[in-house]
C-alpha cells in the first residue's frame, strides 16, 4: 500500500478493560509495529494513553454510552457521540483506510456516513450483530418499522465496506447471508499477553468467572453452583471479576466460598486469573450465546487453565475438540460434578493442562491479528 495512514474509531481504548479496547489495542500495536500511521478517535481520556510518533489520539466527549444505561438513554448517547464523530471525521485529512469497531452501532452508522465524503477504503469490525441484539433483548420487535430501518442501514454499510471483520464464526455466517462473502473475514479475539501460565496458584482449588455481568450471562446458574458447592466442600473457592447490570445480585450474595472483586483493569484481572485452577463461562441459551466464543475462554487458554463453557456453542465445541476444556448444557448438577472431578482427579486435570500448553500459542490476539492483517493490508 503506497500510503500507510489509517483512521480507527473505537469507543474504548487502553487502559479501559472493555472488549473493544483490548481488541483494538492489539490491532493498533500491529499497525504501528509495521510502520502504519494511526489516527484513533475514542472516548477514553486517560494520561496512560500510548501515543507515539505513529499514533495520534483524539478524544470524543459529547456523550459516552454505557452498557448499564437504559435503552433510550443509550440510544440518545450513541446518536450524540455519532454526530460528534461525523463532524470531526468530516474535517479530518483523508486516510487510506477507515476502520470502525461496532458496537456502539448507531455511533458507527453516523461515523461511516462521513466516509461517503472521504477518499479511502472502509473496514468494519463487527463484535455484535445489530439490530439483532435489540431484538434478543426484547427492546424492539423484528416486525417493527425501526427494525426494518436499522436492518436496511446495516446492509447498506456492509455493501459499502471494503472488508468486514467478524469476531466469531456465527457472526461470519450471519454477515455472509447479508453481504458479499468475499469481503467477510474472521478475526477472532484471542488473549492478551498478560494472560500467562503461572506456577503460583491460589491455596484452594479456585474457579474464576470474569467479564461482563450482562443479560446474556447466566448469573442465576452461577449462584446456584456457588451455593451448592459451598454446602458440599470448603476446598473449592470462587472468584468473580466484572461489572454490569447483574453485578448487584453478586454483591449481595453471601457465601463463604465466594470473593467478588467487581471491575478490575486488564492487568489486574490477568494477574488473578493466572493463579486460578479453572475458568468458567456460563451464558444463556439464546442464539447469540450459541454462536459465541466468549473472550474469557481465550483468556483461560492464555492462562493455561481448563475451562467450562455453557451452552453448547462455537467456543465450547473448540474447547472439546482440542481437549482443553468442556462444553455443557446449562445443567447445575453436571457442572458441579465436573468441577469436583477436576478438583479431585489430578491425572484428569493435568492431561487437560498438557493439551492447553500444546495449543495456547495459536489463540493469542497477536497471532490472530498478524494472520489477518498480513493478508488484507
Amino acid at each position: 500500500m503506497a500510503s500507510k495512514n489509517i483512521f480507527i474509531f473505537s469507543q474504548n481504548f487502553t487502559p479501559s478493560s472493555l472488549g473493544d479496547s483490548i481488541r483494538i489495542k492489539s490491532i493498533v500495536q500491529y499497525l504501528n509495529d509495521n510502520g502504519y500511521n494511526v489516527t484513533l478517535f475514542t472516548t477514553t481520556n486517560d494520561p496512560k494513553r500510548i501515543e507515539n510518533s505513529l499514533l495520534k489520539i483524539y478524544i470524543l466527549n459529547w456523550a459516552i454510552p454505557y452498557n448499564k444505561d437504559r435503552f433510550f438513554t443509550r440510544l440518545v448517547k450513541e446518536i450524540i457521540l455519532g454526530i460528534e464523530l461525523f463532524f470531526k471525521l468530516l474535517f479530518l485529512k483523508n486516510k487510506s483506510y477507515y476502520f470502525f469497531t461496532s458496537p456502539p452501532f448507531l455511533t458507527n452508522l453516523l461515523g461511516i456516513l462521513a466516509t461517503i465524503f472521504k477518499k479511502g477504503n472502509l473496514i468494519i469490525d463487527v463484535r455484535d450483530l445489530y439490530p439483532d441484539v435489540y431484538v434478543n433483548q426484547g427492546l424492539i420487535s423484528e416486525s417493527s418499522s425501526i427494525h426494518k430501518l436499522l436492518s436496511y442501514l446495516e446492509k447498506s454499510i456492509y455493501k459499502r465496506a471494503f472488508y468486514i471483520l467478524c469476531a466469531t464464526e456465527g457472526l461470519e455466517r450471519e454477515i455472509i447471508n447479508r453481504s458479499n462473502k468475499n469481503k467477510v473475514i474472521l478475526l477472532r479475539n484471542g488473549y492478551a499477553n498478560f494472560f500467562k501460565i503461572s506456577s503460583i496458584k491460589q491455596n484452594n482449588f479456585t474457579v474464576v468467572f470474569h467479564g461482563s455481568l450482562s443479560k446474556f450471562q447466566n448469573i442465576d446458574l452461577l449462584i446456584d453452583i456457588i451455593k451448592k458447592i459451598n454446602n458440599l466442600t470448603q476446598e473449592i473457592k470462587f472468584i468473580i471479576i466484572g461489572s454490569g447490570p447483574k453485578e448487584i445480585i453478586l454483591k449481595n450474595l453471601i457465601s463463604d466460598n465466594l470473593l467478588f472483586l467487581g471491575r478490575l483493569s486488564n492487568e489486574e484481572t490477568a494477574y488473578i486469573v493466572n493463579k486460578c485452577h479453572l475458568g468458567i463461562s456460563l451464558r444463556d441459551d439464546s442464539k447469540i450465546s450459541i454462536d459465541s466464543f466468549p473472550v474469557k475462554l481465550y483468556e483461560y487458554i492464555g492462562a493455561g487453565i481448563p475451562s467450562i463453557a455453557t451452552p453448547i456453542s462455537e467456543g465450547g465445541r473448540i474447547l472439546e475438540k482440542l481437549k482443553i476444556g468442556f462444553n455443557l448444557d446449562n445443567n447445575c448438577k453436571s457442572i458441579i460434578d465436573l468441577i469436583i472431578k477436576l478438583h479431585l482427579d489430578t491425572d484428569f486435570y493435568n492431561e487437560i493442562i498438557k493439551q492447553n500448553i500444546k495449543y495456547r500459542n495459536k489463540f493469542s490476539r497477536d497471532y490472530f491479528v498478524k494472520d489477518v492483517f498480513d493478508k488484507i493490508l
